[in-house]
């Protein structure tokens, strides 16, 4: 096992107006949560000092943008507005918090979405793997609240409409540096093949990829063992641009667990990429397309 490339948590909270909203509407919302910037930032400035400490805390000047935020409409379902990055050091470690709003109407959930990244890579052997995951789920919880807060107040406000929480969804992404973990997940390009006829065929794969899903995830054994619609394995490729500047497809092997309230996703990859990016890549892929079922 190698070094980990850059780790990614993405999360959403669903919400649904009581009463479906025109596009107009929708527009008007956008709008106006794209003004709340200057006043929501500083909750999320405060929340994030909060859970790492009261440390380097600054929010990122997009590049190439003149303004901070950026509202954009987004297929015929939905105007989507971007918030800045908010940089926060701890420990050595340089986190990178994104908020997106994608306001919905017809009949989609509105989505609020909270991203957390490194900056850094960080090894396995790191002694605060452990306490950057926690991080990582203390920090998109508590933005996605406060985001959820924004757009429930702005609705009711503005049309004098409640919303309802529908549900959420949570995809953690590991991108490593393992030439032969990446060996193994390529054969997945192969449809028939399913985990457990890999692992009969390729014993080091079992190895592996069982070590990975422990040491990042906590994962034991029972989950190679079930498959239903509550927990189950999906595989997402994504391209990507290694270091000899070649493009690429990776594959990233993903379990999916379903509870009541939401879904969680856990990925492994071999990340070549020259940017260490397919955790990022690969965790927004699976994210837009959970999106649509809820």
């Amino acid at each position: 096992m190698n070094n980990l490339s850059y780790p990614v948590l993405r999360k959403a909270e669903f919400c649904l107006p009581v009463k479906n909203i025109s596009k107009s509407k929708a527009k008007v919302l956008a709008s106006k949560i794209e003004d709340e910037w200057d006043s929501i930032s500083k909750q999320y400035l405060l929340k994030a000092e909060e859970i790492l400490g009261d440390q380097n805390v600054t929010v990122k000047t997009p590049k190439h943008q003149k303004n901070l935020t950026r509202m954009l409409e987004e297929g015929k379902t939905a105007y989507v507005v971007d918030y800045p990055v908010i940089s926060a050091k701890w420990e050595t470690y340089t986190f990178n918090i994104r908020t997106t709003i994608a306001v919905c109407y017809k009949d989609s959930s509105t989505k609020n979405w909270t991203r957390v990244s490194l900056l850094e890579p960080v090894s396995l052997n790191d002694s605060k793997l452990s306490n950057i995951k926690e991080k990582y789920e203390q920090i998109a919880n508590a933005y996605c609240s406060i985001t959820h807060n924004l757009f429930s107040k702005t609705l009711e406000d503005s049309f004098n409409q409640k919303s309802k929480y529908v549900g959420d969804f949570t995809v953690l992404t590991f991108g490593v540096r393992d030439k032969q973990l990446g060996k193994y997940l390529d054969l997945f390009d192969d449809l028939d093949l399913q985990l457990k006829e890999l692992f009969t065929k390729k014993s080091t794969a079992e190895n592996i990829i069982k070590g990975y899903y422990k040491n990042l995830f906590n994962k034991g054994e029972n989950i190679f063992e079930i498959s239903n619609n509550k927990n189950y394995w999906v595989k997402s490729s994504s391209n990507i641009v290694d270091e000899d500047d070649y493009a690429k497809n990776s594959n990233v092997l993903y379990n999916i667990n379903v509870n009541e309230n939401g879904i969680m996703a856990f990925g492994l990859g071999s990340d070549d990429s020259a940017e260490g990016n397919l955790a990022n890549v690969s965790s927004l892929k699976l994210a837009r397309f959970y999106a649509k079922e809820i």
